[in-house]
């Protein structure tokens, strides 16, 4: 039985930092997702000393998750995107015609 779309999920943790308080080299991915399955497989194939397969959970004999590990350095986490306003967007806009007008002008008169 395989994992409703809206039941997957991925979780990257673990053990962030080592029993002595220091930063860890190492931490685990969890993931019931299987396009995140599919790449972090690929992963595992190309890089076998930076990632490695440590668990796979089956229910009724289909994957239904996998736990990797990997260098801390492997994952990074982002803001995402500035959500713009149309109006905001306008101004930039006109901003950037303004400068590439007098960026013209100036070779022109060079």
């Amino acid at each position: 039985m395989r994992t409703p779309k809206e039941e997957r999920e991925i979780h990257a943790g673990g053990y962030v930092y080592a029993e002595n308080g220091e930063r860890a080299e190492r931490m685990e991915v969890y993931t019931s997702d299987y396009g995140y399955m599919l790449k972090f497989d690929r992963f595992c194939t190309e890089n076998p000393e930076e990632w490695k397969l440590e668990n796979t959970e089956t229910a009724d004999g289909d994957i239904v998750s996998k736990t990797y590990s990997c260098p801390t350095s492997c994952i990074s986490f982002r803001r995402g995107k500035n959500k713009l306003t149309d109006a905001t967007k306008r101004a930039l806009a006109a901003s950037g015609a303004a400068q590439l007008a007098k960026m013209r002008e100036e070779s022109l008169t060079e």
